[in-house]
């Protein structure tokens, strides 16, 4: 016997700005938490901003977005950062957090606006993804 369903939807019930991104600005510093999760987050400081980062808990994720092209620095609470960023102008080196994991990940004089990087943590790492414009725009330690 076959059965048929119907769904019904109540439109006028849906509040639709749920879905709108969250835009933060870092200003000269900012201490990102778990509740910034999902964020975006403008690195618009002039003289660059301070970051520091949560420990990592599995399904946080934060991008950055580099709205202002100060030495911009994003620093974890341990060497957890993993991963590599897409360079516009490539060149292995720098531009990798690769072999054992990182703590800082730096903005410098060739980043460009634009310049995304994101962070997706599990319970004990942060894996790093991202595209800039120019080589060695962003760097490691």
């Amino acid at each position: 016997m076959s059965k048929s369903y119907q769904a019904v939807h109540d439109f006028q019930s849906v509040n639709l700005t749920q879905s709108l991104t969250q835009i933060n600005l870092a200003g000269s510093s900012l201490s990102v938490k778990n509740s910034h999760s999902g964020d975006v987050i403008l690195l618009n400081a002039t003289g660059g901003s301070a970051i520091s980062l949560p420990t990592p808990n599995g399904g946080l994720n934060f991008t950055f977005v580099v709205s202002n092209t100060g030495a911009h620095t994003i620093v974890a609470p341990s060497a957890c950062i993993n991963g590599a960023v897409a360079n516009a102008v490539f060149n292995t080196g720098a531009s990798l957090a690769t072999g054992a994991a990182k703590t800082t990940i730096s903005t410098t004089a060739g980043s460009a606006i634009g310049d995304t990087i994101r962070l997706v943590a599990t319970d004990s790492k942060y894996y790093l993804s991202g595209n800039v414009a120019n080589f060695n725009a962003v760097k490691y330690a």
